[in-house]
């Protein structure tokens, strides 16, 4: 193992894992040189590229960025956790090898942080780019996240995308990414930390990420699904649910669109799963008032809004008797409460 760079310790660590990434290493390494906050150091940590990343990183001549050449090749996991490992930095913010930061990330982050000592992991909206740079149209699905709306929605998806997260240093000293994971690392490790640790999403767009038909995230598409699945799962048992494999597989797609629930489960969002998703969410508020496992009234308010999801999905099959169904089932006394955090917290433009 060979490692080149700059030795006075920083506040910040940028770390970048970087497998065959030479068709963007350059932007994702000029993007952090450019940054307003100054106070940092760039850790690349190459997992054995065959291309010319290597050559690409030694020719960029900034001392601040120190580059690290594994001996074998060990996966994205394996890489993930060296750079914790070799991080030196208070704070640690993760970028991938084909993302760009925009140039207040890490000071709008470290303010944040020093501002809330009670969160260890921050995450943040972002920008969707293509292949070639070009922003796509914005989604309209990035939310405001406290860290009770965080560990809520942790039972249903992985709110916090990786490369948009600086965390604290100390507070992932004792964890790492599991090997096992070589997708979803990140929801996996997130939903560990979860009950110890406080995270939050900054309402801000401070990474622009790059959807490209190369990235692990679309080519392993199926696996990713299983491997939620799998968290997901844990979470449950932990919350003492009873369930099946088809109850985690409705589970996972109560925030999915229609289409995605239709493609998963080769069925129409019909009366039946609007019955089914009555009872389960039913049954996780109660399980939950049990174990405790979930911040309240965060946990109910989001079981409510994923009542209406599915309400106003299944409308389109079912037609608008689906909103009788949906005032009568006893979760509905915390509709005006997730009305007002959807409100609030919820979809900006």
């Amino acid at each position: 193992m060979t490692v080149d760079g700059a030795t006075s310790v920083p506040r910040v660590t940028v770390c970048i894992p970087a497998y065959n990434a030479s068709a963007y290493i350059g932007e994702a390494i000029e993007s952090v040189l450019a940054q307003a906050y100054r106070d940092f150091e760039l850790l690349v940590i190459d997992d054995c590229s065959v291309d010319d990343t290597v050559a690409i990183c030694r020719q960029i001549g900034d001392e601040r960025l120190r580059l690290i050449e594994r001996d074998t090749n060990g996966g994205r996991p394996a890489v993930r956790n060296q750079g914790l490992a070799e991080a030196r930095g208070e704070f640690l913010a993760l970028l991938d090898a084909d993302d760009r930061c925009l140039p207040d990330r890490l000071a709008q982050q470290v303010a944040f942080l020093d501002a809330h000592p009670q969160v260890d992991v921050l995450g943040s909206w972002w920008h969707t780019i293509d292949a070639h740079g070009n922003r796509l149209p914005a989604k309209k699905n990035h939310r405001r996240l406290s860290p009770d709306m965080v560990a809520c929605y942790l039972l249903y998806r992985g709110v916090i995308h990786n490369p948009t997260v600086m965390a604290r240093r100390a507070a992932m000293a004792g964890y790492a990414y599991d090997p096992e994971y070589s997708v979803a690392e990140d929801y996996d490790l997130w939903d560990r930390m979860r009950p110890a640790h406080g995270m939050a999403v900054l309402p801000a767009r401070l990474i622009e990420y790059r959807s490209h038909d190369a990235q692990a995230s679309t080519a392993r598409v199926a696996e990713s699904h299983a491997r939620r699945q799998q968290i997901q799962a844990r979470q449950l048992d932990a919350l003492g649910m009873c369930f099946d494999a088809r109850d985690v597989l409705f589970h996972h797609l109560l925030y999915t669109g229609r289409r995605m629930f239709e493609a998963q489960t080769g069925a129409y969002l019909d009366c039946a799963y609007v019955d089914w998703a009555a009872d389960w969410l039913t049954r996780l508020v109660a399980a939950n008032a049990e174990r405790r496992c979930y911040p309240e009234p965060a946990f109910t308010r989001l079981a409510a809004q994923m009542w209406i999801n599915v309400c106003r999905k299944a409308a389109k099959r079912v037609g608008p008797s689906v909103w009788l169904r949906c005032v009568g089932l006893p979760l509905a006394r915390a509709l005006p409460g997730a009305w007002w955090a959807e409100r609030r917290h919820g979809n900006v433009p």
